[in-house]
């Protein structure tokens, strides 16, 4: 989230410092009125953006198994499904607390300033005039203009003191509908409100603004001295109300200079052009980019010298790699030898049983830690962070009964297979979690399972169920497991699958 934030107010700043640089002084405001609120809006999404780059396809390790100490404990094939949360505390737990409290307090002013100027609107007498509403107001000041309200002292309006330039440039407000673009700022001030540049953006905008109700005037009327004099004598009022288009904006001097400006259209074309490169650049500098894989086919010679590499991969739940390099080969040999001496597998190595003190295992995860990811691949002993228990789950009494159909569904309650009839014993309100997975699984595998279990039709559907009394056996196990557990890889042996299907994450 920060790299994100950080991306998006960067990318805001270049797009900013292009506008001041090469379109602001040139007459073309309503495209730098696009290229300010286009800028804002992509920079916010920029970062959101994926570009993705292919990288080639090798063959994958499927299968990790936990092992415990003196026992081994397979993990299921369901643990696709659960949602692993390994993600370090929030270092500084006020700070979402600070943001939501300095957001709310300016959603709450902002919303009491929209309030006040409508309650404004509507409590003073008011005129109708091509479309815009003329509220008049008792108080001396300047016009202003807020939707298709037109702030105007009564007083002036009655005696017809009010020039028909500044009717124009009101108009013009109301007209482009200039209001929305200042909602729409403070809106993101409020949200985004750690963000200074908003502020600089809101600035331009404003002035861009008036570049486009000056140009109205000048238009309609084309005397720009008369139309300057008569700002100069207006200057001297003043308004307090931020969300309003008033005439004495602080930077009329670059007003003045922008009137009598002389328009140079290849000049203009010319850095409408530039922009495009620009953006082009912000987009590769400031999207994110995501490796995907590529698939190729190649030709694999059987032979017993030919050797498949796996793929490397890293799984949610692997630890952080501290040495790229990795460790030496000394400390790999000491890594292995510990692994043989104190860890036995069964012969199809599905299963395996500890007996390391805890001085060993420490070791074991010092040398892990440093490893790169193409030594922990090729390490059989790996360790990774204890994941958190998963939350409570009730089915309704309608799953229930779809879990019924043996056909659909296969059961598992508290890591048992049950037969679907079995549920009839059960009401929905006796399970405290349930995980249902959609499992790809190989022609041989499922011939397998149905072996196994005397299935005469292969289920769609793994169910895992836990009762109330087994989640509670469930929970007490999983916070009581070591902070980092030990696992052992299984890999395919050339063509041939293995023999094992607990914990294979063949989605990820």
């Amino acid at each position: 989230m920060l790299a994100c934030l950080l991306k998006s107010t960067l990318c805001m700043g270049v797009l900013l410092l292009a506008y001041l640089f090469f379109l602001e002084k040139e007459k073309m405001h309503s495209f730098n009125r696009f290229y300010l609120l286009g800028s804002i809006i992509f920079s916010l999404i920029i970062p959101l953006i994926t570009i993705s780059k292919p990288i080639p396809v090798l063959t994958e390790i499927p299968v990790t198994f936990l092992i415990t100490q003196g026992d081994t404990h397979a993990v299921h094939s369901s643990i696709s499904s659960v949602a692993i949360n390994n993600s370090p505390a929030n270092p500084i737990p006020f700070l979402p607390i600070l943001y939501c409290l300095i957001a709310s307090i300016l959603s709450v002013r902002f919303a009491t300033n929209l309030y006040k100027i409508s309650t404004r609107a509507s409590k003073n007498p008011s005129v109708i005039l091509d479309g815009a509403r003329l509220v008049l107001l008792k108080e001396n000041v300047v016009s202003h203009t807020f939707l298709k309200n037109i702030f105007i002292n009564e007083e002036e309006y009655q005696k017809g003191a009010i020039e028909n330039e500044l009717f124009t440039h009101e108009m013009a407000h109301v007209s482009q509908k200039h209001s929305y673009d200042i909602i729409f700022l403070e809106i993101l001030q409020a949200l985004c409100w750690f963000n200074p540049l908003l502020i600089l953006y809101k600035r331009a905008i404003q002035l861009n603004h008036e570049f486009l109700a000056d140009d109205a005037v000048i238009k309609a009327y084309k005397d720009v001295p008369a139309y300057q004099h008569l700002l100069l004598d207006k200057i001297s009022l003043n308004s307090n109300h931020y969300l309003a288009s008033a005439f004495n904006y602080s930077v009329t001097k670059k007003r003045f200079v922008m009137m009598t400006a002389t328009q140079n259209t290849a000049a203009i074309v010319l850095k409408k052009l530039l922009i495009f490169p620009i953006i082009a650049i912000a987009i590769v500098v400031f999207s994110s980019s995501q490796a995907i894989s590529q698939d190729k086919k190649e030709t694999v010679k059987n032979t017993p010298m030919t050797k498949q590499v796996p793929k490397l991969r890293m799984y949610p739940w692997d630890l952080p790699i501290t040495n790229q390099d990795g460790v030496s080969n000394e400390l790999l040999a000491e890594y292995n030898s510990i692994i043989s001496a104190k860890i036995k597998f069964s012969d199809n190595r599905k299963n395996a049983v500890s007996n390391l003190s805890n001085t060993e295992r420490n070791r074991l995860l010092a040398i892990y830690r440093q490893m790169s990811q193409s030594q922990r691949h090729d390490a059989s002993i790996g360790f990774y962070k204890r994941s958190e228990p998963v939350k409570k789950s009730f089915p309704t009494d309608a799953q229930l009964e779809k879990w019924k159909k043996t056909a659909d569904y296969g059961v598992w309650i508290d890591g048992k297979k049950v037969s679907n009839d079995k549920l009839n014993n059960y009401k929905a309100s006796d399970f405290s979690h349930y995980d249902a997975s959609n499992l790809a699984y190989t022609d041989k595998m499922k011939k397998d399972i149905m072996e196994q279990y005397g299935l005469k039709v292969m289920y769609k559907v793994q169910l895992d169920l836990m009762t109330t009394e087994g989640y509670e056996k469930y929970y007490k196990a999983s916070i009581a497991r070591p902070e980092f557990t030990m696992f052992h890889h299984i890999t395919h042996i050339g063509n041939r699958e293995v023999e094992g299907r607990m914990g294979i994450d063949e989605n990820n």
